[in-house]
């Protein structure tokens, strides 16, 4: 058998060789892109756990689906400028440029840091202070006692 005949053979093999070496190629970057991201993924998803139950499903859709949320939301909490927006006080006149807030006594101003927040969308909860379970219990005893009475929002004080 000549070198001519072989030719096609040694072609085919090339080509597998090369195609299996662009499969590894390929294969490895996404492992390396992978693993770091499941990573994170498991991450964000015992914070979200971490939280507790609030508002949205407690379980892989709830925490889906406040990271989808996460493309909208805004990232800076505290930031209020967007208040004071010409169109949106435009909506809201005249009372958009009333303060509420404005006393007798003065409301004082906050002492301290603020409270460490984490990027959830929901359920938003400070991190910085967490109640002890005697305070939850307390607290939950309370609006049980409210809705069983029928009472309103409007009527505690």
């Amino acid at each position: 058998m000549s070198l001519s005949t072989l030719q096609p053979y040694l072609h085919y093999i090339q080509h597998v060789r090369t195609r299996t070496a662009i499969t590894t190629l390929v294969a490895t970057a996404a492992a390396g892109l992978l693993i770091p991201g499941i990573h994170c993924i498991v991450r964000s998803y015992r914070g979200f756990l971490a939280l507790g139950r609030g508002g949205i499903p407690y379980n892989f859709f709830g925490w889906l689906l406040q990271a989808s949320l996460k493309l909208i939301a805004r990232t800076d909490t505290t930031e209020t400028s967007h208040y004071s927006r010409p169109e949106i006080l435009q909506l809201y006149s005249p009372l958009a440029d009333l303060c509420f807030l404005a006393g007798p006594p003065p409301l004082q101003e906050r002492s301290g840091a603020r409270p460490t927040v984490p990027f959830y969308t929901a359920p938003q909860r400070q991190t910085t202070e967490i109640a002890t379970e005697a305070t939850r219990g307390r607290m939950e005893s309370f609006l049980r006692a409210v809705f069983s009475s029928g009472a309103g929002a409007r009527d505690i004080h």
